[in-house]
């Protein structure tokens, strides 16, 4: 996996470690940290969650080779293997976890008997974005809804993040636009394009 050298001088890091040496802390993390970053970068195709997972994993080895929990020194790459695998398996956990959002349309399925007003406004946004050209309302459904960055979305329509951008704050403007006449008229009306 390329994470740092094999040896004799893992089991040296690892002892300066347990020892309480913060300089063995320092040199692990600048020897690690590189390949632990490239590593997760590929797992996740996600920059910020590869440099917070790897920080998470140098912290995790940091505190477990204090407590001397490695026996073989010279297994140290594998040792920091392992922990980042199970970062990731912890992180995709919870991720699965996590609540997904309704999609657009099924918001108002939420709303109770005495949010009438929410609802309406609700089928406001609802007709607004039904006047939305479909890609444009299918990326204000994918960041809005999913939460997706502009390069997810990019990546998924086959399109540039600075395109998915651009579509999606046009969009946002218009749907915003046809909300306010909506709303001025004081009722609701048939939006259309």
């Amino acid at each position: 996996m390329g994470l740092g050298l094999v040896g004799d001088d893992d089991a040296r890091i690892a002892e300066r470690i347990a020892n309480g040496d913060a300089d063995a802390e320092a040199e692990l993390v600048r020897r690690f940290r590189p390949g632990l970053l490239a590593v997760l970068r590929f797992r996740t195709r996600d920059p910020e969650l590869a440099q917070d997972l790897t920080q998470e994993v140098l912290i995790s080895a940091i505190r477990s080779l204090r407590d001397g929990r490695l026996r073989q020194g010279e297994r140290l790459a594998g040792y920091l293997h392992a922990i980042a695998r199970n970062h990731l398996a912890s992180h995709g956990r919870r991720e699965a976890r996590r609540p997904r959002a309704l999609p657009l349309e099924h918001a108002g399925d939420l709303a109770g008997p005495d949010e009438a007003r929410a609802r309406e406004n609700r089928q406001l946004a609802a007709q607004a974005l039904a006047g939305v050209e479909p890609l444009d309302r299918q990326i204000l459904e994918l960041a809005l809804v999913e939460c997706l960055k502009p390069a997810e979305i990019a990546a998924r329509l086959g399109l540039t993040p600075e395109a998915v951008g651009m579509r999606r704050l046009r969009a946002l403007r218009r749907a915003a636009s046809r909300m306010r006449e909506s709303l001025a008229s004081g009722r609701p009306q048939r939006l259309t394009k």
